[in-house]
């Protein structure tokens, strides 16, 4: 068995863990137990309320704007923010499935935590207070310890306060009470680790998990790559990217969610994310040309028959760059922005997708960077 310990940075945004389908598959199969300590529950309650509040009011004042113009078919519902109590209903009910365990903190003394806030060792530093950081990492270290645990993992993106230099290791001021923990700076290197690799062979070798994966291959893909002694996910893959499935799935049912996130991103760019010759303006998105390719790089199957496929999405999409004219300044009648180039651009989007069946399904972008040649002739 697997401990894996979570800080708030890892779940920041994805506090109920619905995008963990790697862990969500791992716990299924028991290899790994998942704990938060109370005072991560505490920070995501509070920045999930705050999220939702904000969110909602968002919502409600775009609404009165479409009002004030005068739109017609304006939707019309009651949209309340997550309460406190919504979001532990929300803990209590991952805690009783036992996909995850709350481990508390009251035994953490006051006066451990202020002999450690007066000699400034770690996670405490000259002016700056870590009461929070340090109360976590007490309740994990004291946990593994009481519990004569092995195999645990501490991961948190909060390297400043917890890591070496190299951020491979707890920082030596930490050493001596995190006996049995191995830090990690993120989930994807957790599951990239050898020995969780392992567990990962172990689930593809078993009967149950095998005919879940050739099932749901064999009744969606048309033309099948025979599997020459390959690991089931390895060959699902292949026969995922050889075929035209993601690209028509893409392009009929998820283009509506692809483009909304390339349209945002380009909203609130500046020019300069595009090119390093412009900066000063705002990038006016066109649409997408196309979708160049798919790199996938994980398949999971769960018992209940739904799937999610990892991976980037490479995108050609059109753009212009307008920056600011200096002109302006002196005479009014200019126009105060200029387009100075447009063209296509290849942007790239990791992505998280649970199919449920053909018309179910949840996908996550995350942004991972812009390929751009615009304004290179600029000078020219």
């Amino acid at each position: 068995m697997l401990y894996v310990f979570l800080d708030t940075s890892i779940l920041e945004n994805d506090p109920f863990l619905q995008q963990k389908k790697k862990l969500e598959l791992l716990f299924s199969k028991g290899k790994v137990k998942i704990l938060l300590p109370d005072v991560v529950i505490a920070e995501l309650t509070k920045h999930t309320i705050k999220k939702s509040k904000d969110s909602v009011s968002t919502i409600k004042k775009n609404l009165e704007i479409l009002k004030q113009i005068q739109m017609q078919n304006i939707p019309t519902f009651e949209l309340q923010p997550l309460t406190q109590n919504d979001i532990k209903n929300k803990y209590d009910s991952l805690q009783k499935s036992g996909f995850i365990k709350i481990i508390s903190s009251d035994n953490v003394k006051i006066s451990r935590i202020m002999a450690r806030y007066i000699s400034v060792k770690k996670p405490f530093a000259e002016n700056k207070e870590s009461f929070r950081d340090y109360a976590l990492f007490c309740t994990c270290a004291d946990y593994v310890h009481d519990n004569n645990l092995s195999n645990c993992y501490f991961i948190s993106k909060n390297s400043s306060d917890f890591a070496n230099k190299d951020k491979s290791d707890f920082h030596d001021d930490l050493k001596i009470e995190s006996q049995g923990m191995k830090y990690i700076l993120e989930l994807r290197e957790f599951i990239q680790l050898p020995e969780v690799q392992e567990k990962f062979n172990e689930i593809q070798k078993e009967e149950d998990y095998e005919n879940l994966v050739e099932n749901w291959i064999q009744t969606h893909i048309s033309k099948l790559i025979p599997r020459n002694g390959e690991l089931v996910t390895e060959w699902a893959i292949k026969n995922l990217e050889e075929s035209k499935y993601l690209h028509n799935l893409f392009n009929k049912k998820l283009y509506k969610s692809i483009e909304e996130e390339v349209s945002n991103k380009c909203m609130n760019a500046q020019p300069e994310e595009f090119s390093s010759f412009f900066d000063s303006g705002y990038v006016d998105y066109e649409g997408i040309d196309s979708i160049e390719e798919f790199d996938i790089q994980d398949f999971t199957a769960s018992d209940d028959g739904s799937v999610t496929i990892s991976g980037v999405i490479y995108l050609s999409v059109q753009v212009s760059i307008y920056v600011y004219n200096w002109s302006y300044e002196r005479d009014e009648d200019d126009s105060q922005y200029i387009c100075l180039a447009s063209g296509a651009v290849e942007m790239h989007y990791s992505f998280d997708l649970t199919l449920k069946d053909d018309d179910k399904y949840e996908v996550f972008y995350n942004f991972e960077n812009i390929k751009s040649d615009l304004g290179e002739n600029y000078y020219e």
